[in-house]
C-alpha cells in the first residue's frame, strides 16, 4: 500500500499522478477523491484513481489502475514505484474515480 502526500519533500504516488495529470490541466492529491466521477470495481479503465486506508473522504492512499489487473503504486517513501495486483488492492478500495 503507498502513502500519498501533498508535500513536495515527501513524494508518492499522488505526486507522480499528478504529474501525469499536469499535463492535462488537472492537480491530483488525496482530496481528488471528490473529484471526477465515481467508478464501480467493475468498470476500471486504465488511469482510474483508487483510493484505500483512512476514510473515504479522507483516504491515506492512492494507486493508479493501468489495465490487466493491475496498480502501480508507491508503497512508501523513498521505496520504488512498483506495479500490484489489483486482487490485492480490491478488498482496500474506499473509492474510485475517474478524473478526466
Amino acid at each position: 500500500v503507498m502513502w500519498s502526500t501533498r508535500s513536495p519533500a515527501r513524494p508518492g504516488l499522488s505526486s507522480a499522478t499528478s504529474s501525469h495529470h499536469q499535463s492535462r490541466s488537472t492537480g491530483l492529491d488525496n482530496s481528488s477523491v471528490s473529484e471526477g466521477t465515481a467508478v464501480s470495481a467493475g468498470a476500471l479503465r486504465p488511469g482510474d484513481l483508487l483510493f484505500t486506508r483512512g476514510t473515504a473522504a479522507v483516504p491515506e492512499h492512492v494507486g493508479m489502475f493501468i489495465g490487466g489487473g493491475l496498480v502501480v503504486q508507491a508503497p512508501k517513501t523513498g521505496d520504488v514505484v512498483k506495479v500490484s495486483p489489483l486482487a490485492e488492492w480490491s478488498p482496500q478500495i474506499l473509492a474510485a474515480r475517474r478524473i478526466v
